[in-house]
């Protein structure tokens, strides 16, 4: 009984001295994180100090060359936005002129118009509880007229190119099911489904297509073929074990496979390439790798599994992912978010 009492203790104490191993190894990689942190806070460079914000950032303007950004205080009769500068004074908007872009605005509305796209509305649902499988469907409306109505499709939304994309209705797939429509609303493509649909730039799409089943046919073992696909629904760059891959700008996407990321041109040639800081499970970062879009040549928003940061074309660090959120402000501008506070980063020395 004595020698049974000694081995229950000596395994408490192992145990109690693992715990505190464990424990110790915990407190010293969250205190190298945060001195990480400090000092990536201070070699940044500031537009908008790290501070307490109702909102912040979203878009930038020039006055005579130097930025201005808005940024929203909660005052007691609501919310009044207010125009800073670097220097944290404040500006009357309605005082300001800024800078005319060089570039002429385009009218996207007229455009969308001319291209023949129509006007897509949120799927509608019916009210018949009385039955297991709940109808749904789809309306697309050009102001208060009903141009189209279906109840095959559902949640249509625009993707560029004169095309849209629509989850099937059917209930008995376990993955949400999707179709390229026309501008007419018939099936592009003979038809073929996907998993996922990213949105038409520079004449490519990034699509998870369905390689041996269609709309009448949706196989339970299916086959994926993952890549960019042209405006003729040909796959011109396959991207092999991708979970995602952003829109194209200025010939450049980035394409995310569960333990790496990597930058490809239009001919899908590998730019650089880097390992994730955690492990991206399929399908888990549609989302939030949405917003990982690089919008220059030569600078990306990259979202490494857990963090956002930016990146140059050589693979460099310019913000190193360390933000629960990061919003594209300007190519040299960038709002981030650590925690409660936020602040814009100045990258023009970068």
């Amino acid at each position: 009984m004595e020698k049974k009492g000694k081995i229950w203790t000596g395994l408490l104490a192992a145990a109690l001295i693992l715990i505190g191993v464990v424990a110790f190894a915990g407190f010293h990689q969250a205190a190298k994180w945060q001195e990480s942190v400090r000092k990536e806070i201070q070699r940044l460079d500031w537009a908008v100090p790290m501070g307490h914000y109702d909102s912040l950032g979203g878009w930038v303007a020039f006055k005579d060359g130097e930025p201005y950004f808005p940024y929203a205080v909660k005052e007691a009769d609501g919310y009044t936005e207010k125009v800073i500068d670097t220097k944290g004074q404040d500006y009357d908007k309605d005082a300001l002129t800024f800078d005319v872009d060089d570039e002429d605005e385009v009218d996207y509305e007229t455009q969308r118009k001319e291209e023949g796209y129509l006007f897509p509305a949120d799927a509608y649902w019916s009210d018949d509880w009385d039955h297991d499988d709940m109808i749904c469907g789809a309306k697309l409306l050009e102001s208060e007229n009903i141009l189209f109505e279906t109840d095959q499709f559902c949640s249509i939304e625009e993707i560029g190119a004169g095309f849209y994309q629509a989850s099937l209705v059917e209930r008995q797939y376990t993955d949400d099911v999707k179709v390229i429509l026309k501008n007419d609303v018939t099936p592009a493509f003979g038809g073929s489904v996907y998993l996922q649909i990213g949105g038409y730039s520079e004449g490519l799409c990034y699509c998870e297509k369905v390689a041996n089943g269609d709309m009448d046919n949706v196989p339970l073992h299916m086959k994926i073929e993952k890549g960019y696909y042209d405006r003729n629904g040909r796959l011109v760059i396959p991207t092999g074990d991708s979970v995602y891959g952003t829109q194209f700008y200025e010939g450049r996407a980035v394409v995310y496979e569960e333990e790496a990321v990597y930058v490809i041109d239009k001919d899908g040639h590998k730019l650089l390439e880097k390992p994730l800081r955690k492990t991206i499970i399929e399908n888990q970062t549609w989302d939030e790798a949405y917003n990982s879009t690089p919008h220059w040549k030569d600078r990306f928003v990259i979202f490494d599994g857990r963090y956002y940061g930016v990146m140059d074309v050589d693979g460099n660090w310019l913000i190193k992912p360390m933000f629960y959120n990061l919003i594209v402000d300007h190519k040299d501008f960038f709002t981030v978010y650590f925690g409660d506070k936020k602040g814009i980063v100045d990258l023009r020395k970068g």
